[in-house]
């Protein structure tokens, strides 16, 4: 006897559907999606509270409570270590208070989570300068200047360091000289037009320049 092949066809879908519908209520499935819903959830809920805690440790670091916004920072990464903004302003109240070592690391994080961003690069740059680690500020500074070629800051700080390091003076001199038509704060035009006027003459000294920003 015969069967239709459109009969065939017809069964075979018909038992696909009903595998479909038996694997949907498998008890494991279910329990595995129920957890993963749960686990999604939760993520939301951490990330909403991480926002919630960087946005309070914003307005104390607005408001001058280093202490407060500190501690409201350190809770908002520690409830979602992927907030690179809470990293990034921990970082920062790091640097103001010293604590260089606790500042790089928190750099570090951000960096790892946006490393398109030359923020992170630059600070943590800043952080080795202050601690007159100048070949590793120089590495730090090259990788933000790789991000973002026309940021003013980044150059005039890559500069000094080339200077301090005493190295890499001719691309100092081309930085500077790039730098110093857009610099429009007096203390760093002044110190960029001396610098220029050294580096062409072939001074090798290293004085110190403005404040680290």
């Amino acid at each position: 006897m015969m069967v239709h092949r459109r009969q065939v066809l017809t069964a075979a879908i018909a038992i696909c559907a009903s595998l479909t519908m038996c694997s949907c209520r498998s008890p494991r499935i279910v329990e595995a999606r129920e957890a993963l819903a749960a686990e999604l959830a939760q993520r939301r809920a951490a990330r909403t509270q991480s926002v919630a805690l960087y946005q309070e440790g914003l307005e104390n670091y607005r408001a001058g409570d280093l202490n407060r916004a500190r501690s409201r920072l350190e809770g908002s990464v520690r409830t979602d270590e992927r907030n690179a903004r809470g990293w990034m302003l921990l970082g920062v109240i790091e640097y103001e208070n010293d604590r260089l070592f606790e500042a790089a690391s928190a750099f570090h994080r951000a960096s790892r989570l946006e490393p398109m961003r030359y923020e992170p690069h630059f600070n943590t740059g800043a952080v080795l300068e202050k601690a007159g680690r100048y070949e590793q500020a120089i590495e730090s500074y090259e990788a933000a200047l790789k991000l973002a070629p026309d940021e003013l800051a980044v150059m005039e700080n890559l500069a000094r360091c080339y200077i301090r390091a005493k190295t890499k003076l001719s691309v100092a001199k081309e930085l500077i000289a790039k730098a110093l038509p857009k610099e429009a704060r007096p203390e760093w035009r002044i110190w960029l037009a001396e610098q220029l006027h050294r580096l062409e003459a072939g001074a090798r000294d290293t004085p110190k320049g403005p404040a680290i920003r």
